[in-house]
């Protein structure tokens, strides 16, 4: 059956003793051709909330300004958008220029403020003249109302009057049909506010100069964000190529990107690559999308988030892959950016602070997540332990410091930037968000930061690790083999297990499909050797699993099945089960067992300068304490900076609170072990890699 995310606490008490279960062997050849070569940005997008504001409604100014500072990131992604059109929307009434008087319509004063003090946290002291020491990617996004038809005025009472209070998503992003269907009003505004702070102010509809005195750098500017206003493929491509033409004009030297989406159909994503779509015949310099991974809890223990990497695998071959085919396809030229990774994390608030705001406000509170599904029943609802974080009632709530859902939220982001540059070379991959919290702030969830304490996590570690460690500068990538020994008998036809061989979802053609399942009470299945009898003559069932209690009538068949690794409660392995549901399963035919998972991904690479410096770049996909051994060249005794929750660099103890204990150092042995905590993320370098050209190299970390 189709289980629903579950979510509880999913951490540990105290500090807890670790002692690695599983140990993986992996050569490095560094002779070996590369995958790919290069020069994928890690980053991060800061969304525009009251945490950036100075003020003393949202999260701690100084922290964010300090973290970001200190990042050391390329292509930071600066993205304003609706919840704050007060702050955000330069020109929030239409333009009234004429020949004689210049527009009065313009009005930035919140905006400045904090457009200055994100590109000096960047860029540096001299930013506003120009100068940067890291590179920033900028965002379009939220259009004035007055744009769109039936959209402007607002309706009285639909916005908040203070500008730093939150808005539905709804509130602002109103209307769909343009009033210039040509996207000239569009592209008028968007070169207004490029222009305004990139070339030291802006000239009005009317010609009229608006000085502003700032000249910053952006590298690229993307336009609007995943089909607000329903703008639809077609008519972006319209509105693309309209503001590219007044962009060009204006500053050249700012490159386009979009079209900013989650889901790549076909009009926008196949139909935008096409030069022959595009009025003038060029096709897009950057394309840029997004990454969702649902939202998970961890369960009990933590186990839940390792469902967060095979979710990725399943992006990249149903999306990613293919979009990069029709990228070499139609347009080679263009870079590929993914501006928001976004693997939600379900148990993001501290658990006593929610339950005391839960028993004061009751019913009147609403709940995060939300039920997905309608009806829901009082389990399901309860389940949803955090509260809704658009709700005011919701501010005086903390974050969840003791889950494991940050490490493996961090983990998870290091292996989708992996993926995506290893196996598809993009530009620059950016963790979605910096910063984030409760109302009057913005998707909890996500954050990188304690919104109240102004703390980095390990989302936040694990960006300026890839940052420092890798930057944006060309790197070969290469792959690595890893020794799993002789593969197990398979069971025999017969044998049976207690758990499930995994989820599944009611239908499914058993003569064809891997998996699928019927629903036992509808089909009268009532034992483990019916569901066997139901399944017999199917040409790809040699496994079942059976399952018949209240809540959970199902009999599932698999074309493969790991019986030595059964999934004894499903909601506790990542399945996503409400609770536990008791499963039985069966060998109908026996075949080979599938392979090992591979818990740990390992990409060796070497920077292409003048030192090559050769490492390694290790993620944990499990929650189980891990060895590594890695064997090559110069990793015996090499130096390793170790993410994963641990309070000391021999792997002893996790942290009680470990989503939010910095990176340590280790040492690998002289067998080239390393020890790995929950979800770690890990760069080695080699002590001495032996270069095609040139001698033995001795490299001092």
């Amino acid at each position: 059956p189709t289980f629903w995310p579950s979510t509880g606490p999913a951490s540990p008490s105290q500090n807890t003793p670790l002692v690695p279960m599983l140990v993986i062997n992996a050569t490095v050849d560094w002779a070996s051709t590369p995958v790919r070569i290069a020069n994928t940005a890690a980053t991060v997008e800061v969304d525009v909330m009251p945490f950036l504001a100075r003020t003393a409604e949202g999260g701690p100014f100084a922290a964010y300004y300090d973290a970001l500072s200190n990042l050391g990131a390329e292509f930071v992604r600066f993205a304003p958008w609706f919840p704050y059109p007060f702050v955000v929307v330069t020109e929030l009434t239409p333009p009234d220029c004429t020949t004689d008087r210049p527009a009065t319509n313009w009005n930035s004063t919140l905006f400045d403020g904090i457009v200055r003090d994100f590109m000096a946290a960047v860029c540096g002291e001299d930013a506003e003249k120009g100068a940067c020491t890291h590179s920033v990617a900028a965002h379009a996004s939220t259009m004035p109302a007055w744009i769109y038809k039936d959209a402007y005025p607002v309706p009285p009472g639909t916005l908040n009057p203070d500008p730093w209070e939150y808005n539905a998503f709804d509130a602002y992003n109103r209307g769909s049909a343009l009033v210039n269907e040509s996207c000239a009003d569009m592209a008028g505004y968007v070169g207004r506010f490029i222009e305004h702070y990139t070339k030291g102010g802006h000239h009005d509809g009317c010609g009229h100069w608006h000085g502003g005195g700032f000249n910053y750098r952006w590298d690229f500017v993307s336009i609007l964000n995943e089909n607000e206003h329903n703008t639809g493929g077609a008519r972006y491509t319209t509105c693309f190529d309209a503001i590219r033409a007044v962009v060009d004009k204006l500053n050249p030297e700012v490159a386009l990107a979009g079209p900013e989406m989650v889901l790549y159909s076909p009009e926008y994503t196949t139909s935008f690559l096409d030069p022959k779509s595009h009025s003038d015949g060029r096709p897009p310099a950057i394309l840029s999308n997004h990454y969702y991974g649902g939202s998970l809890s961890g369960g009990s223990a933590g186990e839940g988030f390792e469902a967060y990497f095979s979710k990725i695998d399943a992006w990249m071959r149903s999306l990613a892959l293919p979009l990069l085919a029709a990228r070499d396809a139609l347009s080679p030229a263009t870079e590929l950016v993914l501006n928001e990774f976004i693997p939600f994390m379900s148990d993001w608030c501290d658990p006593s602070s929610a339950a005391d705001l839960f028993a004061e406000h009751g019913e009147a509170l609403g709940r995060d997540p939300g039920p997905r599904t309608a009806p829901f029943s009082a389990e399901e609802r309860a389940a949803a332990a955090c509260p809704d974080w658009k709700d005011p009632k919701s501010h005086p709530t903390k974050i969840n410091r003791k889950t494991l859902g940050w490490n493996a939220a961090a983990a998870a982001f290091a292996y989708g930037y992996v993926r995506l540059g290893r196996d598809c070379g993009y530009k620059a991959v950016g963790a979605d968000q910096l910063i984030g919290g409760p109302w009057p702030d913005n998707e909890p969830a996500v954050s990188a930061l304690d919104w109240k304490t102004g703390q980095p996590n390990a989302k936040y570690h694990a960006i300026a690790m890839l940052a420092r460690a890798l930057g944006s500068a060309p790197r070969a990538m290469l792959n690595a083999t890893f020794s799993t020994g002789p593969r197990p008998a398979p069971e025999p036809a017969g044998a049976t297990g207690n758990g499930t061989c995994g989820p599944t979802a009611f239908g499914g053609d058993c003569n064809v499909a891997a998996k699928g399942a019927w629903n036992a009470a509808k089909e009268g299945i009532t034992s483990l050797g019916a569901c066997v009898a139901k399944a017999k003559d199917c040409k790809r069932a040699n496994f079942v699993s059976f399952s018949n209690v209240a809540g959970n009538s199902d009999c599932s068949w698999y074309a493969a099945c790991d019986m030595m690794h059964l999934c004894e409660d499903c909601s506790k392995c990542g399945i996503g089960c409400p609770k536990y549901y008791p499963y039985e399963s069966e060998v109908l035919h026996a075949v080979p067992p599938p392979p090992p998972p591979q818990y740990v991904e390992v990409m060796p690479f070497i920077l292409q300068d003048a030192n090559e410096r050769h490492g390694v770049l290790l993620i944990s996909k499990t929650v189980t304490p891990t060895t590594i051994v890695l064997h090559g060249a110069g990793l015996a005794g090499g130096k390793a900076t170790v993410l994963d929750g641990t309070l000391d660099g021999t792997l002893g103890t996790l942290g009680a609170e470990p989503g939010f204990v910095p990176p340590v150092q280790r040492t690998l042995g002289a067998d080239g072990a390393l020890k790995l905590g929950p979800y770690a993320v890990a760069i080695v370098w080699a002590t001495t890699v032996v270069s095609a050209t040139r001698d033995p190299i001795v490299i001092v970390s």
